[in-house]
């Protein structure tokens, strides 16, 4: 990562300068260096830790990637069991014997499913009893098969996204006897996924999503993401409760970047359109422009083009008035609607089930208030972490 939350003093600056927060998202520290910011689901056994700002880096990559599956492996024969036989002395140590030519023959190392897109490193000593054999190792989908050597082994598997087995794999043509021993599988390149960012604000908001396949992504291939929490653009989401009892007594700092600058998208939606059109969306980009949504309007204030580079995104609503802005600068203003409820719990990535964010967030501060007075410092404290303007 390219910043160093745990040293930057700024975050607990921000909170405690201009408290009243109702909810804070952020991988660096706003209240103290011990919080915790997130919980990571890592993709090689569905395995959740929780990770306060000074473990974003190292701490974080090496449980995401350093995982041993050794002691959960039970090697399982495939097929008919007329064509081979199986000797266990543990997940670890075992005979092999083909005694069929008429077919192709798999077993399983792990009974149960491997996780899809990560890699692993499979090692052991392979030692030929009787016969000529052409076992190797193979995944399914798509099938790869990767070659064994008498001795020592140590072979690395990537598996794609939708593939769960690793297998010995014994083409049909030759009957053997072989040792499997000092078997080992381990993780070396896995992704993490966010189920929880916590709220640092002290109010318990927690922006939560349980379902796997929408957590977006903060470890992507063994590495963290740089820039924040990754967003597919696809489903990814994070569902907020409602943190604000009102849209013009609202304001709202998001720091994102968009991959894609022609997608429409929403990094932030802290009160969506149904059933009154009371929308809150800071930043919404549609038509190759990036937008403040507020109250019927969609496209209530333009904040200029969209691109790829890192902003800081500012919704401010107010009794009268409201006002979005793009690194510090108005985009205008509208008024203000009248007093609406929040509708529906907001969501950080996506609108509803739609409208999803395709890039990074790495912060958002969200206030049940208007803060007007305080935008330009709160601005300055987070621009001064981030460097973006």
């Amino acid at each position: 990562m390219d910043r160093q939350p745990l040293t930057d003093r700024l975050g607990d600056k921000l909170l405690a300068e201009y408290g009243g927060a109702a909810a804070a998202y952020s991988l660096r520290s706003l209240s103290g260096d011990q919080t915790k910011v997130v919980r990571v689901r890592r993709s090689s056994d569905n395995a959740e830790k929780d990770f306060t700002a000074s473990e974003m880096g190292t701490a974080l990559e090496d449980w995401v990637n350093e995982n041993d599956l050794t002691s959960t492996l039970d090697p399982t024969i495939i097929g008919g069991d007329a064509t081979w036989k199986i000797n266990i002395n543990d997940d670890s140590n075992y005979d092999l014997e083909a005694i069929s030519t008429t077919s192709t023959k798999f077993c399983r190392l792990k009974n149960t499913s491997f996780i899809g897109g990560g890699t692993y490193r499979v090692t052991f000593d392979y030692t030929t009893n009787s016969g000529t054999p052409n076992l190797s190792l193979a995944t399914n989908n798509p099938l790869n098969t990767f070659s064994v050597s008498s001795g020592f082994n140590s072979i690395d598997i990537s598996l794609g996204a939708s593939d769960s087995l690793i297998q010995w794999r014994s083409a049909a043509g030759a009957t053997f006897d072989v040792s499997i021993t000092n078997l080992t599988v381990t993780t070396i390149s896995a992704s993490g996924f966010v189920e929880t960012w916590y709220d640092q604000s002290g109010n318990g908001n927690d922006a939560t999503q349980t379902v796997a396949v929408r957590q977006p992504k903060i470890v992507d291939g063994g590495v963290l993401v740089s820039g924040g929490i990754d967003f597919d653009g696809a489903n990814d989401t994070l569902d907020l409760p409602a943190v604000i009892s009102s849209i013009n007594s609202a304001s709202s700092f998001t720091v994102a970047r968009t991959t894609n600058a022609s997608a429409t998208q929403s990094a932030l939606a802290v009160s969506r359109n149904s059933p009154e059109l009371a929308r809150f969306y800071a930043p919404i980009a549609v038509s190759g422009n990036f937008y403040f949504g507020y109250g019927a309007n969609t496209t209530a204030i333009n904040l200029g083009s969209s691109d790829t580079d890192e902003h800081l995104f500012t919704g401010i609503a107010g009794s009268s008035t409201a006002e979005g802005f793009i690194d510090g600068t108005s985009g205008g203003t509208v008024s203000s609607v009248d007093l609406y409820s929040q509708q529906a719990s907001g969501g950080i990535g996506s609108i509803n089930s739609t409208t999803h964010w395709n890039g990074t967030i790495s912060e958002i501060i969200i206030y049940n208030s208007d803060q007007s007075a305080n935008r330009a410092a709160i601005e300055t404290n987070i621009n001064n972490h981030y460097s973006i303007y």
